[in-house]
């Protein structure tokens, strides 16, 4: 008799594992983990080409006036920054062929090219960089009023 009970008992506690097995839930992997933000980072080289149109009145160093100029300009553009937590400073120059041109009466001006190189400093804020730049500007210019003479003529 006691050999029926054990029996009956091995019996009855296999069943019910096996029925308590099958309504448990099925194991799958844990989640991954969002993937951490990274900021931007301004560091770096960078070049491009530019492009854009130009106007402006101009006059000679005499002060006789040329009038209104105007034209296109298609050129290059390289620098480098370098970002320190979020202050980012940079050098950058650019150099543009132009057809820039005006005249009134016997005075006339033509620029044929415009370069730049500055230094630029700002603040960094992701994707956005607000900052100032200084730096040289020169250009060759063609000037005629009476006598014509051609120069490169400096700025900042």
């Amino acid at each position: 008799m006691f050999k029926s009970i054990f029996a009956g008992a091995v019996a009855a506690t296999a069943l019910a594992g096996t029925a308590l097995a099958a309504d448990l839930p099925r194991r799958t992997a844990a989640a991954a983990p969002a993937p951490a933000y990274k900021a931007f980072n301004w560091t770096g080289a960078y070049a491009g080409i530019n492009g854009g149109y130009e106007f402006g009145k101009a006059t000679k160093s005499a002060g006789s006036t040329v009038g209104n100029i105007d034209g296109y300009s298609f050129g290059a553009t390289a620098g480098y920054n370098q970002q320190i937590d979020n202050f980012v400073v940079g050098v950058e120059g650019d150099l543009a062929k132009t057809n820039i041109d005006g005249s009134t009466g016997s005075n006339s001006a033509k620029i044929t090219s415009l370069g730049t190189v500055r230094a630029r400093a700002g603040v960094a804020v992701d994707r956005a960089l607000v900052y100032g730049t200084a730096g040289y500007a020169g250009g060759n210019m063609k000037v005629t009023s009476g006598a014509s003479g051609t120069e490169w003529g400096n700025g900042y």
